[in-house]
Parts: structure tokens; sequence; C-alpha cells
């Protein structure tokens, strides 16, 4: 994005003091200072994720002509950036001596929240995108995955995302049932297919018929190729619960090969914490235990809130310090 804007956004890049991302802009405007944390910045390539020690990759940013003064200072997630500003703290009703701290990405800051703080920890992330991570104590490299460093020290988390994990059902919706509001399809129709199938006494011969579906209905991350997604196996007697259900599918075989890929360098535990607006979809935690693994899933709502304040309470602790 940085070096989209040199190239196309001439003025904008002439006239920014600094690269950053959300957190960057929050603390700036609460305290003055810019900050950024590793969570953040670790998969762009700019931070030298793998050493994971608060300093930018120079390697990446001689190459691509980044002038690190340009970028924020790294902070870890739990460090204090500074005072909230007075005029800030009085126009949002916050104490005038609040402290503010660096923060980091969503889905790490969801995955602290889950309980992934050791090796092979697990989370799925279920919402517009579905991501799977995994807690490792190295750093781990593929060309199958993104890792990123978590909002913890000595902790890394892979990061598996496929693009189009709810929105896919919204456009399944969109497509095949124009005839229903949002809440019926995701209140009554979708639990009612998916409670069909699970409880079917022909459930193996059911799934035996259902068409194939390659989850890559908004690209795959992991190739500079156009993918999009397919279904195969379709014919004029196909129902349309049935492409539904291949969606379904697909979508959780995606995320359940990134954990049996991982379970080759690390352990991943049984127990699976979950989170987002799809995990609360009636039936779908028993198609996941089916199609991703059997694991044992533990929900969890606010994530991501619940890990930013989970965050104030180790500053408390003097982990900063």
């Amino acid at each position: 994005s940085i070096l989209w804007i040199r190239d196309n956004q001439p003025g904008v890049w002439a006239a920014a003091a600094k690269f950053g991302h959300t957190n960057t802009y929050v603390t700036k405007r609460l305290t003055g200072e810019w900050a950024i944390d590793p969570s953040t910045t670790s998969i762009t390539g700019l931070y030298a994720t793998a050493r994971h020690d608060l300093t930018w990759n120079d390697d990446v940013l001689e190459a691509a002509q980044i002038d690190p003064v340009r970028l924020p200072p790294l902070m870890r997630s739990f460090d204090p950036v500074g005072r909230i500003l007075p005029a800030v703290a009085d126009s949002l009703g916050l104490p005038r001596q609040a402290i503010v701290l660096c923060g980091g990405n969503d889905a790490a800051l969801a995955a602290y929240s889950g309980g992934l703080i050791e090796p092979g920890d697990a989370n799925i992330i279920s919402g517009t995108c579905d991501i799977a991570n995994v807690c490792t104590d190295r750093p781990l490299a593929s060309r199958d995955f993104n890792v990123r460093a978590h909002v913890i020290p000595d902790r890394w988390l892979t990061f598996f995302v496929l693009n189009a994990g709810g929105v896919a059902l919204d456009w399944f919706a969109q497509t095949f049932c124009r005839e229903m509001n949002v809440d019926d399809f995701y209140g009554e129709y979708l639990p009612g297919v998916l409670d069909g199938f699970l409880q079917a006494a022909d459930g193996k011969e059911w799934e035996g018929r259902l068409p194939d579906y390659s989850p890559y209905l908004g690209g795959d991350r992991y190739t500079l190729a156009t993918r999009t997604a397919t279904f195969s196996g379709v014919s004029l007697q196909t129902p349309r619960e049935d492409l539904l259900l291949a969606i379904v599918r697909g979508n959780l075989r995606y995320l359940g090969d990134h954990l049996t890929n991982v379970a080759d360098f690390v352990p991943v535990n049984r127990r699976v914490g979950i989170s987002g607006g799809a995990a609360r979809i009636k039936g779908m935690l028993a198609a996941r235990r089916r199609w991703t693994g059997d694991f044992d899933y533990s929900f969890q709502d606010q994530s991501s809130m619940l890990g930013a304040a989970m965050l104030g309470r180790l500053y408390q602790s003097g982990a900063s310090k």
C-alpha cells in the first residue's frame, strides 16, 4: 500500500509524515505520539518478524526504497504510548490521567483473549473472512500461510486467511435465495439445511452427491495467480441446498487443511477457540467438527475487544517495564 501511494498518489506521498496502521492513527489522535506494534506490521515484510525484536527489516526497506524515518516507532502492544491529551480526554469523558497503550491487530488480540499463549494453542475467527491461527514459539516459514508476531513477546502466530468466508454465504443468499431476507436466511434457512444434512440417516450418501467447491470466491492470498471459486459435479438435479452445503464444506475443509499442515511443525491442541458472527449460526459448530476437525470448540464473543482489555492488565502487571 505504501508503494502504491508513492507510485499513484505522489502528492499524498510527499505530504505524509508517517505511514502506519489503525493503531498508529488512533494513538496519534489520543496522545500526539506515533506508534505501531509488531502484530500489526509483521506480515507486511517490513518488520523483522523472525527476530521479533522491535526492529525493521532493513533489507526489505532498502529494496522497497522506504526511509525508516517515515515509519512509526515500534512498540510492544502493551507498551504505553503516552498519556491522553487533556482536550481529547474531556471530549470523550475519560480521565485526564488515562494511559494509552500501543494496541495490536484485531486477529492477534482475538487469539490472545482466546488463550493462545503456548505452542499449539489454536483459534478460528469466523466472519467476513475466516482466519485460522496457531501459536508457536518460533517463526515458521511457509509458502502456504503467513506468520505474524504475537502481541506478547517470544510468540508467533500462523495466519491463514480464507478471503470469502462469511461473505461467501452472503453471496449465496443474494444469488440463490433472493426471496428471503437476511434474518430468514441466517436464522432459519441455513440452520435448517445444516440440521437436515447432519441429522440425515443417509448422511454419507448425501455427502457423496454434493458438488465440489473450491473456496476462492474472494481470490487467494497465497499466490500471485488469479484464483476463482468453482463448482464441479453439478447437474440439473442439484438443488440449491446442496450448493450451499458444498460452500460450507469447502470453506471449513480449507481451514482444517491449515491445522493439519501446521501439525507437522507443532502439535495442535484439541481445544480450539472460535469467535465471529458466523460462528453463532446454529449448526455451524457441528458442521465444523465434521469438516474442519473434531476439536473441542469454545465460542467467545467480542474477542478482539477483550484482547485489547487484557493488554491493559498486562501493562498493569509491570510487563512493559
